[in-house]
């Protein structure tokens, strides 16, 4: 699992669009990091403003949580939970796009992954939650890559996207 971080494709590059630095933050910065939480920090020394006192981003769990503004003026929120789980909130951007993104970095797993998805509409129908399982066969963990995104165009909050390690899936697809 350590190779997931080296087999990535390289990330935020000069013509990324609006719609596509949220999803490339989250890859460098929860992908990349989840095996070493170091790694994390320093990156996040030098683009993220902590947030000491705020605790919403970390859902009650204790962890580090900071800020983190792309080129087009947009702030987002990162947080990592001490139990692993790493989670990028997106407040603005376009749901189409993201969820394009979201959907080609799921499918990219570095061989020889294998990755099963999944996804469901909330129980009103207005907001979708993608996930990925990227799984090694005969490997005791998994990584799972989750995005719920909200496309109303007044929501509060575009879309939440984690990763964190997870039990391997009963049997692989690809």
């Amino acid at each position: 699992m350590l190779a997931i971080a080296a087999s990535l494709p390289t990330t935020a590059t000069a013509d990324d669009s609006a719609g596509r630095l949220p999803v490339r933050l989250y890859a460098d910065a929860c992908i990349r990091t989840l095996p070493d939480p170091a790694q994390l920090e320093q990156l996040m020394a030098t683009i993220g403003v902590p947030l000491e006192a705020d605790t919403r981003f970390l859902q009650g769990q204790p962890g580090k949580a900071w800020l983190v503004a792309d080129p087009y003026q947009r702030t987002h929120a990162l947080a990592r939970q001490n139990r692993g789980l790493c989670l990028l909130y997106v407040r603005q951007g376009d749901a189409t796009a993201l969820q394009e993104e979201f959907n080609h970095l799921g499918r990219s797993a570095p061989a020889p992954l294998q990755v099963q998805h999944d996804s469901q509409a909330s129980a009103d129908g207005k907001r979708q939650t993608l996930q990925y399982t990227w799984h090694e066969p005969g490997q005791p963990r998994a990584v799972l890559l989750m995005m719920t995104i909200d496309p109303a165009a007044d929501a509060s909050l575009r879309a939440v996207i984690s990763a964190n390690y997870t039990d391997p899936p009963a049997t692989g697809s690809r």
